[in-house]
């Protein structure tokens, strides 16, 4: 078995393509392409079908984890360009050599494409309606189409995860935010979520595990599977956990300072109102072999260290917020007026 993971230096797949090799996959990546198959370091999926083509055969790519997308309502609203060409096309383009190559493909999909208006009070499933409200949701929908419209012969299986965080790279998430904030940058941000709707937080490597139990057991059966903690909690709960921490490990170190009162929050703009969403599909369909084994307050743990041991210079959570602001963006226009 030979895996490429496309997007491998971005959250998932450079968490993915660490878990794998650490279990002695063989894992492709960007730099294992020719040289004129590389575009700023990274293979250019949207313009360079032939490309994949060519070099999937001579590599001798067995399977593929497509994890490359721009991904967050405002990371794609700094860019919509770039954002529907590697979300839509870009998959468009590594389902059709997967098709033509008959390789099977997991595709990262996202549980904000589903209608969580409807499911306030109760949890979300694979049956559930499909509605996607903002930019990202639509694009990663219309890749999911793609996926399956190509794939249907080779084999697929769609993964979508919930609030993944942790690990490295972690860009998006309110945990790691939360956390580089107080440690490297004491300064006031903001996240746009309801602090009192209810949320599915769930670490990276349990996301990576799933992945890993697809590839070992064959699941290519053209299938979608939600991938979720199932322990939905408030964000406000979240926070308190962070400071639970914070209080017990780092206050001497870090003189008082408490990292939840550094967030402005716009509780206005949270269209997913409480999102939770069922993994029962899938812990039944791998008949055990998975379930999540990090629940929050022992990932919020995880996520102190690893943060508190990292080079910032390599890293910042925050890029995205400060290139808002320093651009004067209104973000807000960017997500859905009649939220939850």
């Amino acid at each position: 078995m030979k895996v490429y993971i496309t997007g491998n230096q971005g959250f998932i797949g450079k968490n993915l393509s660490k878990y794998l090799k650490c279990l002695k996959y063989n894992v492709v990546e960007d730099q294992d392409f020719d040289e004129i198959a590389i575009v700023n370091q990274r293979v250019d999926i949207k313009n360079n079908y032939a490309i994949l083509l060519s070099e999937f055969k001579r590599l001798g790519v067995t399977h593929v984890v497509h994890c490359a997308a721009i991904v967050g309502t405002d990371v794609c609203a700094l860019d919509y360009k770039e954002t529907i060409s590697t979300n839509v096309l870009g998959t468009y383009n590594i389902s059709l050599a997967c098709k033509e190559l008959n390789i099977p493909l997991i595709y990262i999909g996202t549980t904000v494409i589903y209608d969580t208006f409807r499911y306030q009070d109760s949890y979300i499933t694979e049956e559930s309606h499909i509605d996607p409200k903002t930019l990202y949701g639509l694009t990663k929908y219309q890749g999911e189409q793609y996926v399956k419209l190509n794939c249907q012969v080779s084999g697929y299986c769609i993964l979508r995860p919930l609030f993944c965080y942790g690990g490295i790279g972690d860009m998006n998430s309110l945990i790691a935010k939360t956390i580089y904030n107080y440690l490297y940058s004491a300064k006031g941000f903001s996240i746009f979520l309801d602090v009192e709707k209810y949320k599915d937080y769930m670490h990276v490597s349990d996301f990576c595990s799933a992945i890993e139990i697809v590839l070992r057991t064959g699941m290519f059966n053209n299938e979608d599977y939600n991938i979720s903690l199932k322990d939905p909690c408030k964000t406000s709960h979240v926070l308190s956990l962070i400071d639970k921490v914070y209080e017990s490990t780092y206050k001497p170190k870090y003189y008082g300072l408490e990292p939840s009162k550094f967030i402005q929050f716009h509780p206005e703009t949270d269209y997913l109102g409480n999102h939770r969403v069922s993994n029962n599909k899938f812990v039944e369909a791998t008949r055990g072999l998975w379930y999540p084994k990090v629940h929050v307050f022992e990932g919020i743990k995880m996520v102190f260290k690893e943060l508190d041991n990292f080079s910032k210079e390599n890293y910042n959570p925050l890029k995205y917020l400060d290139q808002i602001k320093e651009n004067n963006i209104n973000i807000k226009q960017y997500y859905p007026q009649n939220a939850i």
